[in-house]
């Protein structure tokens, strides 16, 4: 399987620094927009390839969404030439504004997670393999969600050694 994320800063690159460790999928791709990031993150192996992001949305098996709530917002009409098995993962740190912006064509394919964890740093530098480990990672409205695409959010964070929890979008928000 391809791992396709889209933003390679604290939280994007630590999943994929986790999850090459525990070589789950057989090739990580990258996106950002910055050329400054994109050379970091190639000169610190964050993911197998940088591509564009058509080409990430079209061949990615597993795509994770790790920017800001805005951004996803922004990006999920592009996201409806996922691959038809394909799942979408997004790490926001709010949910309700996002489950309501799921195009209906992939809200199947999609779980909406965050992860609870990080630093005060950000941008590719800051990324390292045990951000997640020992955290709780909050997975909502997965009564919209196939069981493919559950089990597969599932897997990818216990493997990572995080403790789910599972809420409504509105209740995370209250909480969080």
């Amino acid at each position: 399987m391809t791992l396709g994320i889209i933003g390679l800063g604290l939280m994007g690159g630590s999943l994929s620094l986790s999850l090459k460790h525990k070589r789950f999928f057989r090739k990580h791709i990258g996106y950002v927009k910055d050329p400054t990031h994109k050379k970091q993150i190639e000169e610190l192996g964050l993911v197998d390839e940088m591509v564009e992001l058509d080409f990430l949305i079209e061949s990615s098996d597993v795509i994770v969404l790790a920017i800001p709530v805005t951004g996803i917002k922004e990006l999920l009409p592009k996201l409806k030439g996922i691959k038809k098995d394909g799942v979408v993962i997004d790490l926001g740190g709010t949910k309700d504004e996002i489950v309501k912006s799921i195009p209906e064509e992939i809200r199947k394919n999609y779980v909406p997670a965050h992860p609870m964890c990080g630093t005060e740093y950000s941008g590719p530098t800051a990324a390292f393999r045990d951000l997640y480990r020992d955290s709780i990672c909050v997975l909502c409205n997965l009564e919209d969600s196939n069981q493919r695409a559950i089990e597969v959010a599932e897997k990818i964070f216990l493997m990572m050694d995080m403790e789910l929890h599972y809420m409504k979008a509105d209740e995370h928000d209250i909480h969080a």
